[in-house]
């Protein structure tokens, strides 16, 4: 049975379901799935283009199987200090954006410097979010309706 890379979540599978067993999504078209359902709307894994396709795309050799399990394992067990660090850095955000208002605006009204310092806040957080969580998406969302344009 061949094994992926689910495109979601980075878990190790087997091609057998339509669902990963951990974030229970298709790996074609990335729909939440119920765990008995075994094809998905788009499908995925009963068509053999798509099933060739994600294999090609996200497919594990056999021999390296084990390996990236382990790594999926120790990236699974870093996501607390990943979060951590992203609160971190949204903390950051939000004391740089009152900051910023208080000491450029000192003179000003306090309505003004707490409109400002919210405006620097969500410019700051939009620039964490498309930086660190949504540039890969967004540039594979961006790719995808590149590539279909182009096949028309």
């Amino acid at each position: 049975m061949p094994h992926i890379h689910c495109p979601d979540c980075g878990a190790v599978r087997t091609m057998d379901t339509a669902g990963c067993p951990e974030c229970g999504r298709c790996a074609n078209c990335g729909q939440k799935l119920a765990a008995e359902s075994l094809t998905c709307e788009c499908g995925f894994p009963a068509d053999e283009k798509l099933f060739k396709r994600m294999q090609r795309r996200y497919g594990i050799a056999e021999e390296s199987i084990e390996r990236e399990r382990e790594k999926w394992q120790r990236r699974k067990k870093l996501e607390p200090i990943k979060l951590a660090a992203r609160i971190l850095l949204l903390g950051l955000c939000v004391f740089l954006g009152v900051f910023t208002a208080s000491f450029m605006l000192a003179e000003s009204k306090p309505i003004t410097q707490a409109v400002v310092g919210l405006l620097v806040v969500c410019l700051l957080v939009l620039l964490y979010w498309v930086f660190f969580l949504g540039v890969g998406k967004i540039l594979l969302f961006v790719f995808g309706k590149l590539k279909s344009l182009g096949k028309k």
